[in-house]
């Protein structure tokens, strides 16, 4: 269900979080480059700073340990990126990524994929998929996950149950960042990206900003939010 641009765009990726610029920016910045600004790792993001951040293209990262995501904000004109390559904003928040154990959480088959026969089918969750994904998705939601719902297009496997027995491993999809009216500390997923909900209003304020400074400046193409996930 990968798109052939998010092929092109995934493949550079990988220097994107691992050296910090663009797919298409030059190799090295110029002296004297203004260094971005960047938050204090695990510090919530204030209300005025998440509403000053401009849009431009959104890569997030996920450490091994999957408790760090690290936000990059890009510019979504092609000049002034060769121009200033680095992120125009990096912040850092906490996230996890723990697991409840059950075998009744919901199974939601990926597109086009082979799904089991039998009734009340659910799943035994696992950790969210490595590797790099597009984020597909910013929904407002006033349930227990808010304040936003961060849909993303992962596929990953899971063990499947019909009425309680096991039928095999199937590909899975739903994969999202969200909350948790839980305790953070505490709080555990389906395979979901948790994050805090102040951080959560800062991340989906980044992408919406992005998204509509997109279809401003370059309406024929749409806005790149990637999210990697390191193994």
């Amino acid at each position: 269900m990968k798109r052939a641009l998010f092929l092109v765009i995934s493949g550079a990726a990988a220097s994107v979080f691992g050296a910090g610029v663009l797919p298409s920016a030059l190799p090295a910045s110029s002296p004297g480059t203004v260094a971005p600004s960047v938050c204090l790792p695990g510090i919530d993001i204030e209300g005025v700073e998440a509403a000053s951040i401009e849009g431009g293209d959104v890569f997030m990262s996920l450490n091994a340990a999957r408790t760090r995501l690290t936000i990059k904000v890009y510019t979504n004109d092609d000049e002034l990126r060769r121009l200033r390559p680095t992120p125009l904003k990096t912040f850092v928040v906490d996230a996890h990524n723990r697991i409840v154990d059950t075998t009744r959480a919901p199974f939601i088959p990926a597109a086009n994929s082979k799904v089991p026969t039998g009734a009340n089918l659910t799943s035994k969750p696992e950790a969210f998929p490595s590797g790099t994904c597009n984020i597909t998705g910013v929904r407002a939601t006033s349930d227990k996950y808010g304040p936003n719902m961060i849909s993303t297009d992962a596929v990953g496997k899971v063990g499947v149950y019909a009425d309680g027995a096991s039928v095999g491993r199937y590909s899975d999809a739903g994969y999202a960042l969200h909350s948790n009216v839980k305790d953070f500390e505490r709080s555990r997923s389906n395979g979901c990206i948790v994050v805090r909900q102040t951080d959560n209003r800062a991340i989906a304020s980044v992408l919406r900003a992005d998204r509509a400074d997109a279809e401003r400046t370059r309406p024929e193409r749409r806005p790149v939010q990637l999210l990697h996930v390191s193994d």
